[in-house]
C-alpha cells in the first residue's frame, strides 16, 4: 500500500529545504492527485511547470490534472 500522506509530508519538507526545486513539486503533486486532490495536484504542477518549463513529464501531468479537474 502507498503512503501518500506521508510522501506528501516529506516532500513538503523537501520543498521547504528547495523551494526551486522542480521534481518536488512535480511529484508533490501526484502524490494529490492519487488522492483525489485534484486542485492541490494542479497547483503544484503550475509551480513545477514554472521551475522547470523544459521537462516534458511536467506537461504531461498538468494536462491530466486539468482533465480531472473538468470533470
Amino acid at each position: 500500500m502507498q503512503d501518500f500522506d506521508r510522501a506528501i509530508e516529506d516532500l513538503t519538507t523537501a520543498i521547504r529545504f528547495d523551494p526551486q526545486a522542480a521534481s518536488s513539486f512535480n511529484t508533490r503533486g501526484y502524490c494529490y492527485a492519487r488522492k483525489g486532490q485534484y486542485g492541490r495536484a494542479f497547483a503544484d504542477g503550475k509551480e513545477g511547470l514554472k521551475l522547470d518549463p523544459k521537462t516534458p513529464v511536467t506537461y504531461l501531468d498538468a494536462s491530466r490534472e486539468r482533465l480531472k479537474r473538468l470533470r
